[in-house]
């Protein structure tokens, strides 16, 4: 369907929408996208799109006042939250510092420098 109304070249293969930095389309700089559609090296989860809507609000904003867009979308971390029952989870947050942070339902927190990235459970 994307195909069909902003051309072949504005999706890639897997069927992504190609953007820029700014998530205008590559192929028509007057559209924006966001969300898992988007061809952006970053894993698709839903709470990447308000980082997305931010950036686009920024550059509409620019439009609206006569500007080119300015700001370039960054991936937040990448992250995983699984739920355990009513009053647990568990999760794991990629980051620069090897750390592994550890949450129980009772608040404890537990560190190890040893991981490769920061869990919560």
């Amino acid at each position: 369907m994307i195909a069909e109304s902003l051309g072949q070249d504005a999706i890639t293969e897997r069927k992504h929408v190609k953007v820029l930095p700014t998530l205008q389309l590559q192929s028509q700089e007057s559209i924006f996208a966001l969300g898992d559609i988007i061809d952006w090296n970053e894993q698709k989860q839903a709470f990447k799109a308000n980082g997305h809507s931010a950036t686009i609000t920024a550059n509409i904003l620019s439009v609206l006042g006569g500007s080119k867009p300015q700001k370039n979308y960054k991936t937040g971390p990448e992250m995983i939250l699984v739920t355990n029952g009513k009053v647990s989870f568990g999760g794991f947050f990629s980051c620069l510092r090897r750390e592994l942070l550890i949450l129980h339902a009772e608040r404890r927190c537990y560190v190890s420098q040893h991981a490769v990235g920061v869990g919560v459970w």
